[in-house]
């Protein structure tokens, strides 16, 4: 089963933010951030029970690369 993803306006606006500044550093990684953030939803999108909670309902999955976490319930 997969379930859909639903992003609040603050998380988007700071995956926007974390794509620019990459991008700004070197051409290249910004893209290459986001794919890894998509990959990583993807895959928590068929896979949610995967990873452990670690607050309350809250789960959440490390991006490969980057210093980020995608918290999700």
């Amino acid at each position: 089963m997969s379930y859909q993803v639903k992003a609040d306006s603050s998380a988007t606006a700071e995956i926007d933010n974390a794509m620019d500044w990459y991008e700004r550093q070197k051409s290249g990684p910004g893209v290459d951030f986001l794919l890894k953030f998509y990959n990583a939803v993807a895959f928590l999108r068929d896979n949610p029970t995967l990873y452990p909670e670690v607050y309350e309902s809250f789960r959440w999955v490390l991006l490969k690369k980057y210093p980020y976490a995608v918290y999700y319930a």
